[in-house]
């Protein structure tokens, strides 16, 4: 089952964490994701109802959109 986007959250914010590098590729987000959830591959590619885009890259995009937000706000506070 795909998770929700409240349930990635925190897969998410540890590949941040875990990462060696300054810059995370969102992809890598993804499989980590994907991982920690023991997603099979027909579930990582399945489509949002628009068939557009997967729904576990739509909810890693929502999760990285949030976290810029959140970063910039910080930033915008310490000004």
């Amino acid at each position: 089952m795909i998770p929700n986007y409240q349930d990635c959250m925190r897969p998410f914010l540890l590949a941040l964490q875990q990462s060696t590098t300054n810059e995370v590729k969102l992809r890598d987000v993804i499989n980590n994701i994907a991982e920690h959830f023991d997603l099979t591959d027909a579930e990582r590619i399945e489509p949002l109802p628009s068939g557009k885009q997967p729904i576990l890259l739509k909810r890693a995009l929502s999760i990285a959109h949030a976290v810029r937000t959140l970063l910039l706000l910080i930033v915008a506070l310490l000004l």
